[in-house]
């Protein structure tokens, strides 16, 4: 870890030193030394929101409940709120981690007490609810910042800050935050009353589209470049009472909108000391920014020299213009509301307008998905919120869960020196040719996630980490090597060409109005992302080898030429749909258990393997593809093809997998079956008490723990026992003693989900156990380490089961991704899911709260119900089916069409399982691989279906059929049950060409109908010397005579007439 330091070097820092340290290097004015989770560093946990539920695990609201909480965002979109939202103190609210961005719509978001606060990059917007309401407010606390919000849509005030009666709201910030659209519904549209008893500085920031109160403003305040858009009866409001307030109002412009606004100063008195210089004021919406300088304010006392306040004015009035627009908000992807204020801005007074409801200009908010900007994430395996590729870039370790909360030299932690890269103001550089990585080549420094890249010229990208929030292609970069993580877009307008490395990106954009753009990916290359989009102008996608890795659910919206190389797609558990065309000579393999849709017209050439998850084809089909194989753990979905799926010459199906929809197979195509041996569906169990117990647990004792000491739990729905914790509470860390620990075994690389069952008594006799009363105790600590099972001191997080006041044991699903199955409950407090490694891994929990009881664990891939866990914990497997290629609708078998058998074993599974009617007309192939040799006791099923009719027209009913590399069976239609069976094995007898077990006279027919054709004049002398034997002949060695010299010329001779008779 090159520039960390212990963790615990952090309680020797001095307090005054620490109480200096900005917020985050670009923080300004009172609220600037606000320290939010940093503020008591050794109790900070980090808390990830992975969902946009408005309340229970993973949501905002219960990671905004509790104090010295890092608040991260692994979802992005709009939270509707069903009540206010508070926020507790020493916080960090890390919006820029959020995909795509994060809004609260519909209640308000109360900041009270919410000291010590860091709040950054989200936004706030109420709506009519028909009350009066702000959207945000603050009525005590002190040092809070607020950093690249946007607050709009209160029908009271849109972000208030007023103290209740006796307290004083003192070291607040709001900058590069936008402040807008206070409803005026109930005939008070303002922007914002600031009477803190104390100091508020406003600076960078927009108001706009406020009727008055833009802001109003008493006690001590900074009003510092910003910008005021579109009021109608007031703007700045200068304190309107006789307490005294001193002001420093420095650089700002105001804009007036459509409608005619007031003068941007009023109200003034002689307690209101204003210090104020270069503001402007453009009052003749003429779509030009041509405003003058403001010399008035009526009223105000305007003093000569600044009040010594933190904040000195950076820019002029025009450049906090043109900062403004590009900075203010959540601005590393802006939403529509943000974005249509930002256009009304840059109209300098031709559109806008105060509103009455959020509906008139935004109908749908808050349940039309048009209003996200879905984003995928960059990949974080030790899931502390740092993508891997940064740490290992920064000398962090990727698989470290815990060293997030390390100190830099600068006194952020590792995770904050993340954060604030991703959520600074940004930059623009450039670079036209060279190594992306060399320095010089961007004016000297590489981009990072604050910067938006252009690339000229060539630029050539051969190794190393690279870093960019967005990156625009206008000429050609080339990578062959390393990786380029890109937080938002990239963007071709020119080439992108990935031949090597792995690009990854919130999403990839391809062409735009008016410019054509390729993405190119060779063998070697990898693209990771959720969506492809067509950004206008031509837009194409090549494989050449390359593959599509999916990170989010999402899609593809380019053409796509599949190349000889053809694409390896790897959609991972994510949906990922294709609405552009596939075509080319290439192939196309779908990988990861999630699914990819074909929606358009694919007309590609090359094979298709479905290895795992779902391949959806189009309604046209895959017609071109000569060969198609499906997987074991594959489905090939052409239930959107009208007819189904239709084989023609030289094309195959094969595989273990399912089919979903119809078959027809015709002349000339293979169908190949093929299958794979249930062998137990991966879980592993646990039982809590085969574990090695820290001195804080005990095996659980009726007697001791249970009905037996006085409580309300027996324990008997225990599977063979379990254990509780029986000392040692701890409610913020994992203690030494109470880790409960154990090796498993992982039988198989990926995501693994943990369930546990816990029992909550409702009454506890356990000495401590504060909760001897009804509601029990049931938590404990995880791992925090997605690729790691084992819990420590360092590594952990609390898992709270659900509360249970039944006096049972019950399943929990304590991983979040998926809802859970029947008879499971999902955790109250936090869960995590695990991507794990096969083979031996050491797994532990520890305890949290006395008395909880633990009944055991079990680790699964899969979402299993209450009974199929109660299978894993009691030592039992979870059986699977054997897998077949399998057809869920008709199956139509036409002339000349080959169902072909490969048996390899007795208990061969080449077999064709056929959901709906299986109609025989074509020909039955037979081989026999790997050296087997058939008994002729066995019978092999080749076919089963719901409905069966015709037979196979090589294969008659009762008779032999002759098998590729010897011997025969006899083929039996069994029309009551629907199937089709191999049996009665003969091997094969030189010269026994019809398979009868008997060289005789029937095979010379044989022999001469096929002769020129399936037979040759030498097949005659094999016959000949072989006349007359049987598979039940003498011994070995013994020889049958050979036939008479009278027969042999009489065969002769019709032989000689057949061949005369062929033209």
């Amino acid at each position: 870890m090159r520039f960390l330091l212990l963790l615990s070097l952090s309680a020797l820092l001095p307090t005054a030193a620490q109480a200096q340290l900005l917020a985050f290097p670009e923080a300004e004015g009172f609220g600037q030394y606000a320290t939010g989770a940093r503020t008591n560093l050794s109790a900070a946990s980090l808390y990830h929101v992975t969902n946009l539920d408005d309340s229970g695990p993973g949501s905002l609201r219960d990671a905004l409940s509790q104090s010295n909480r890092f608040v991260v965002f692994d979802v992005g979109g709009i939270i509707n709120l069903e009540s206010v939202m508070t926020v507790a103190s020493n916080i960090t609210i890390a919006g820029q981690t959020a995909p795509g961005g994060i809004t609260v719509y519909s209640d308000r978001v109360a900041f009270h007490n919410a000291n010590n606060l860091i709040s950054r990059h989200w936004a706030v917007r109420k709506g009519d609810p028909g009350i009066r309401d702000d959207a945000a407010s603050i009525a005590r606390g002190q040092n809070m910042i607020f950093d690249h919000m946007s607050i709009t849509w209160g029908v009271d005030g849109t972000f208030d800050i007023n103290p209740d009666s006796g307290y004083v709201i003192d070291d607040i910030t709001i900058q590069n935050s936008i402040v807008a659209q206070g409803l005026d519904r109930l005939g008070h549209s303002t922007g914002g009353l600031m009477q803190p008893g104390g100091g508020v500085s406003v600076i960078k920031s927009l108001w706009a589209d406020n009727v008055t109160r833009n802001p109003k403003v008493r006690n001590d305040n900074e009003f510092i470049n910003n910008v005021v858009y579109g009021w109608e009866s007031a703007a700045y409001i200068m304190g309107d009472t006789a307490g005294t307030s001193n002001a420093n109002v420095v650089g700002n412009y105001f804009i007036e909108g459509p409608v005619n606004g007031s003068a941007p100063f009023s109200s003034g008195t002689s307690s209101f000391h204003i210090y104020a210089d270069d503001n402007w004021v453009d009052d003749n919406r003429n779509g030009v920014l041509d405003g003058s300088l403001v010399t008035s304010y009526p009223g105000a006392d305007v003093v000569a020299s600044p009040h010594a306040f933190p904040t000195t004015a950076a820019l002029t009035a025009q450049q906090a213009v043109q900062h403004v627009m590009a900075n203010a908000g959540p601005h590393i992807v802006r939403d529509a509301v943000d974005s249509r204020l930002m256009a009304e801005v840059a109209s300098y007074g031709t559109l806008g307008g105060v509103i009455q409801r959020e509906t008139d200009l935004f109908p749908g908010f808050g349940s039309d998905p048009a209003y996200l900007n879905p984003r995928a994430r960059l990949t974080d395996t030790d899931h502390d919120a740092i993508p891997d590729n940064w740490e290992t870039a920064n000398g962090l370790d990727p698989a470290d869960p815990a060293d997030w909360k390390g100190l830099r030299g600068d006194g952020y932690t590792a995770l904050e020196g993340y954060l604030n890269e991703l959520g600074a103001d940004g930059g623009a550089v450039s670079a036209s040719m060279g190594e992306w990585t060399a320095a010089a080549n961007w004016a000297g420094a590489t981009p990072t996630f604050a910067d938006t890249a252009t690339v000229g010229g060539t630029v050539v990208h051969s190794g190393g980490h690279a870093f960019a929030r967005r990156v625009n292609v206008r000429g050609t970069l080339v990578m062959t090597g390393g990786t380029l993580d890109v937080f938002d877009t990239a963007t071709s307008t020119g080439t992108l060409a990935v031949s090597g490395g792995t690009l990854s990106s919130g999403r990839l954009q391809v062409g735009a109005s008016g410019s054509s753009g390729a993405l190119v990916v060779g063998a070697g290359g990898v693209i990771q992302t959720g969506s492809i989009e067509n950004g206008g102008g031509g837009a194409s996608l090549l494989f050449d080898g390359g593959a599509f890795r999916a990170a989010d659910d999402g899609g593809i919206a380019v053409a796509t030429t599949l190349a000889a190389g053809g694409a390896t797609f790897d959609t991972a558990d994510h949906a990922t749909v294709v609405t552009g065309a596939v075509s080319g000579v290439g192939g196309l393999t779908k990988q990861g258990s999630g699914s990819l849709t074909l929606a358009s017209a694919s007309a590609y050439s090359g094979p298709t393997l479905v290895e795992d998850g779902t391949l959806a084809l189009p309604s046209g089909g895959i017609g071109a593809s000569q060969t198609i194989s499906v997987g074991a753990n594959g489905v090939l979905d052409a239930s959107a093809v009208a007819g189904g799926v239709s084989l023609g010459g030289g094309q195959s199906l094969d595989g273990a997998g399912t089919l979903v929809g119809a078959v027809t197979a015709g002349a000339g195509a293979v169908v190949r079956p093929q299958g794979v041996s249930g062998s137990g569906r991966p879980a592993v169990g646990i039982q809590a008490e085969n574990m090695t117990l820290g001195s804080d647990w005990a095996v659980f004792d009726n007697a001791a723990h249970g009905t037996g000491a006085g409580g309300s739990y027996s324990g008997a729905d225990l599977n063979d026992g379990g254990i509780v914790l029986v000392s040692g509470e701890s409610l913020s860390s994992a203690s030494v003693n109470g880790a409960a620990s154990t090796t498993v075994a992982i039988s198989e690389a990926g995501a693994w989900r943990l369930y546990a069952k816990v029992a909550e008594p409702t009454l506890s006799p356990i000495v401590g156990d504060p909760s001897t009363q009804p509601g029990g105790n049931n938590s404990f600590y995880t791992s925090v380490s997605p690729g790691s099972l084992a819990a420590s001191p360092t590594n952990y997080t609390p898992v709270q089961t659900l509360d249970n006041n039944a006096d049972v044991a019950d399943w929990t699903l304590v991983s979040t991704s998926v809802t859970p199955a029947s008879g499971v409950t999902g955790p109250l407090v936090a869960g995590i899911d695990y991507t794990l490694a096969a083979g031996s891994q050491p797994f532990a929990i520890y305890g949290r709260e006395v008395g909880t009881v633990i009944d055991g664990f079990v680790l699964s891939p899969e979402n299993l119900t209450a009974a199929e866990l109660e299978t894993v914990l009691s030592g039992q497997g979870l059986p699977t089916d054997d897998q077949v290629l399998t057809i869920t609708g008709n199956y139509l078998h036409q002339s000349e069409a080959t169902l072909a058998i490969d048996l390899d074993s007795a208990d061969s599974l080449s077999r064709l399982r056929v959901e709906g009617t299986a109609s025989l007309t074509g020909d039955l192939s037979v081989e026999l691989t790997g050296g087997f040799l058939p008994q002729p006791q066995d019978v092999f099923e080749i076919l089963t279906a719901t409905s069966l009719t015709g037979q196979f027209a090589n294969a008659t009913a009762g008779e032999r059929l002759s098998v590729v590399g010897g011997g025969s069976f006899i083929v039996d239609y069994d029309y009551a049950n629907d199937l089709v069976t191999l049996s009665s094995y003969l091997e094969s007898l030189p010269g026994d060409f019809n398979a009868d077990g008997l060289v005789d006279a029937a095979d010379y027919t044989t022999w001469r109908d096929g002769l020129g054709t399936t037979y040759s004049s030498a097949d005659y002398a094999v016959w000949a010397a072989n006349y007359g034997r049987s598979l039940a002949e003498s011994p070995a060695g013994s020889r049958a005579p050979e036939p008479a010299a009278g027969v042999l010329a009489s065969l002769l001779l019709t032989a000689a007439a057949a061949r005369r008779r062929r033209p």
